[in-house]
């Protein structure tokens, strides 16, 4: 709870219900998640313009620095977990990070690949049911990138448990070839 960063939603407690159930309580932010507005793109038949998209991605990047220094890592980096704030002021950051931290052992209790919207964006560290830490964060952040960039999944067509195999190279190639028109430090 005294982590501050604009990117960060504030958490003011966390902790069990009486039936073992986490909770975390944290500041109200109007808005609408990423997950929302990739559905909004996906619809419209049209990826996120380049800049856009590196531009939320840098902004949760940099309140995940933060969090890292402080040993503090999230355990579901995805789209719902992200909120584009209602922007008031130009200079207002508009995403923000939900959910940092989310005790390990709630998340070990369950199969990760098993049909579930997070396994794409899972590492392999998660789908494996290890500690994470930074490098976790930057998998899942490609993954959304990714996202935000074609408007699909990095290689969709592969089941879950293959994920983790993939290769920088192979994810390079697929950017290239679903969207030709980014800069070459974007693929990079």
């Amino acid at each position: 709870s005294q982590i501050r960063h604009p990117n960060l939603a504030t958490i003011y407690s966390s902790g069990q219900t009486s039936d073992n159930q986490p909770y975390i309580v944290s500041e109200h932010i109007e808005g609408f998640s990423l997950a929302d507005r990739l559905r909004r793109l996906e619809q419209q038949q049209s990826p996120a313009h380049a800049v856009y998209a590196l531009t939320l991605i840098r902004q949760i990047a940099s309140g995940l620095a933060l969090a890292e220094r402080l040993d503090y890592f999230h355990y579901e980096l995805t789209p719902k977990h992200i909120l584009l704030k209602t922007v008031t002021l130009k200079t207002d950051d508009s995403a923000v990070l939900l959910n940092l931290d989310m005790p390990f052992e709630f998340t070990m209790n369950q199969d990760p690949t098993e049909g579930s919207y997070s396994a794409p964006y899972l590492s392999p560290e998660q789908l494996n049911n290890t500690h994470i830490d930074g490098r976790s964060h930057v998998y899942s952040l490609g993954t959304i990138l990714f996202q935000l960039l074609t408007g699909k999944l990095p290689d969709q067509n592969k089941p879950s448990w293959q994920l983790p195999l993939l290769t920088v190279s192979d994810q390079e190639t697929s950017l290239r070839e679903l969207r030709g028109d980014l800069a070459p430090e974007t693929y990079a």
